[in-house]
Formats: C-alpha cells, structure tokens, sequence
C-alpha cells in the first residue's frame, strides 16, 4: 500500500497538525483496504477468520458436574466460577446453543465449554470476530470448599481447529505444519494478569497462572486459612503491529502493549522481547528481507528502521499464516491443586 503505510514506523516527532494529518491518512488507507479485501475475498492481516470457540473449564478432579457457568469436582475442594455481565444468555452452554450455532463449532471439544462473557469476543457473540487488534478478558474465581486448600495452578492450553483438521498444543505427535500454527498463535495472542491505562503486565509465562495457598489466608498468612474465593481477570489481546513490542505508552500515534517506564526499565516490555528474540518462530513467519523467521534481526529499542521493516513484513507473514490456516481458537483452562511443574 502506498503513502502511510499501517506498519510503517516513522520514529521523528510530529506536531499535533502532523498527526492529525497522519491519523487522516491512516483512516483513508484503511478504507482503501477493506474495499480491496472486501472485493478480492483474500485474506490480509487475519480478519474475521480465527475466533474463540468456546472456554473450556477443568476442575481438578475428572469427575465433574456442572451448574450454569461453574464448573466443579465432585470431591469439591473448591470450584471455578466465570463472571458474567448481568446478561440474557451470558452463559449460554454449548449444549443449549441452536444447531446451527453447534454446527458452527463442529469437531471441537465442546462438552464442558461455554461462553464466559458477551462482551469478552470469544465466542463472537458481539465483535464478530478475532483479528490483529483485537483483546479481551475472563473473569474467573476460585472458590475453596475447605479452609486448606494448597497452591492452586491453572494451566492454559490452545486447540486449533484448522481447514481439516484439530491440533492440540498438548498433542505430542503433531506435523511440522501443526506446530508451527500453533506457536504463531502462542506467540500472537498474548495473556496478561494486569492491565492498568490499556496497558498490560504480568504475562502469562509457559501457560500458566499460580495462586498461592495464602492467597487463600486471612492477610496473607498460611497459619490463617479461610475459604475466601480468590479472582482472576485474565486479560488477552492480539497486538496488531509488530511496533507494539517494540515501543511503550502512546509513541508513533499508536497505543503499544506496556506502559511508558516512569523509573528505569519496563520489567514485562524487557522480557517479551528476551521472549521474542528467544523464539522467534513464535512471532515471526516466512522471509522478508533476504531474512528467515529464525535469523530475523534481534528485536530491540534501538533497532534500526530496516531491522524494524524486515520484523514488520515477517510478523505480518505470521498474522496472514494464522488468518489463512485457522477457522477457531479453542482456549482451554484446567485446574490442579498443587504447582505444576
């Protein structure tokens, strides 16, 4: 696309006349896309292909009962519970959904998911769809049924449902093309703890999220128990450019993933991009640039504007691979007494 292009990163400062002129800009060249992607019918920048299909929610025993949106073990030390919105239909199982809805989400494992929220896009009950931009939140509550219960882990893992075929990322045995989609997803839909201003911290790191016992004890002391419920909101989003991992606050127009640092370095910004330069395959695809995915340029602030085009063109690649692969995202949570290794 020609003049301001939706992944160019100019880093020079601007006047409040120049970004008004740039957001001008930025709205037209939008609106050129959608008339071409509208008309060509061709996948760019994964829109309205990959959803949430359902949230699935594990106790820790496999025998399970279940009551609107909780779902618990039948030795019940405790349950886990979605919040809702206050919503007709807020947690509509996927039992009680019409058939052509079912149909919609055929060959996933659905027996135990249901739709957490309206409002939270994983099941495309409101948004339409999951694209680059895109996020969200789940909230959940961890409810004990005793006053000792122990750490409590909850593990994350992803399904995809692709043309043909289901991976599971727990799946040991899957082809090359089944792993690579599955750590593009990984890499491109992020789960974050905190989110303070539109801005994340805390991310979920290797999938999982611990409660400790004494979140659970009066003030924080393990020879205080109770059986106080304990609340999560995860939050996940989608960054649409390859810029949001590399800058902070509002800088290029743009709002990025973390925070502006007030004091020193951003602790959360500093490890994603230990993460991306350590696995590169998760947020990179294809070549641009006479680069590989594997050798893309070291991601940092101080990138120069040719590392930052050629890390651009390759995250893109990622988005379109997904877009073009993926028809749904199933998110699922188990639970387990105990930290998981």
């Amino acid at each position: 696309m020609s003049g301001m292009d939706r992944h160019s990163e100019p880093r020079q400062h601007k006047t409040a006349a120049e970004y008004r002129q740039a957001a001008d800009e930025h709205v037209r060249t939008l609106k050129d896309f959608w008339k071409d992607f509208l008309v060509s019918g061709l996948f760019v920048l994964a829109a309205i292909v990959a959803i949430f299909a359902c949230l699935a929610w594990f106790a820790a025993n496999n025998r399970v009962s279940a009551t609107g949106s909780t779902i618990g073990a039948k030795a019940d030390r405790y349950t886990l519970t979605a919040a809702g919105e206050g919503k007709p239909d807020a947690h509509v199982g996927y039992y009680e959904r019409t058939a052509e809805e079912k149909h919609t989400i055929a060959g996933l494992d659905t027996a135990d998911g249901m739709t957490v929220t309206l409002d939270s896009n994983l099941n495309n009950e409101t948004a339409g769809s999951l694209y680059p931009g895109a996020r969200g939140k789940i909230t959940f509550t961890v409810t004990p049924h005793t006053d000792n219960l122990g750490d409590i882990t909850i593990n994350l893992s992803r399904i995809l449902k692709a043309k043909g075929n289901i991976y599971e990322e727990a799946d040991g045995n899957l082809s090359d093309d089944a792993s690579t989609l599955l750590s593009l997803v990984k890499g491109h839909l992020l789960f974050f703890t905190s989110c303070k201003n539109g801005y994340y911290s805390d991310r979920v790191v290797d999938s999982k999220i611990e409660i400790h016992k004494s979140e659970f004890c009066e003030k924080g002391d393990v020879t205080k128990p109770t059986n106080k419920s304990v609340t999560i909101n995860l939050y996940w989003v989608w960054p649409e450019y390859f810029q949001n991992f590399v800058l902070t606050g509002n800088t290029n127009y743009y709002k990025n993933l973390f925070a502006a640092p007030t004091d020193g370095k951003n602790p959360d910004y500093v490890a994603l991009q230990a993460d991306m330069n350590k696995n590169k395959v998760n947020y990179f695809f294809g070549a641009a640039g006479g680069k590989e995915a594997a050798s893309a340029p070291t991601v940092s602030t101080s990138m120069t504007s040719s590392d930052t085009a050629i890390c651009s063109a390759l995250y893109n690649n990622a988005d379109e691979q997904i877009g073009d692969k993926v028809k749904y995202i199933q998110l699922r949570m188990s639970a387990q007494e105990g930290v998981s290794s």
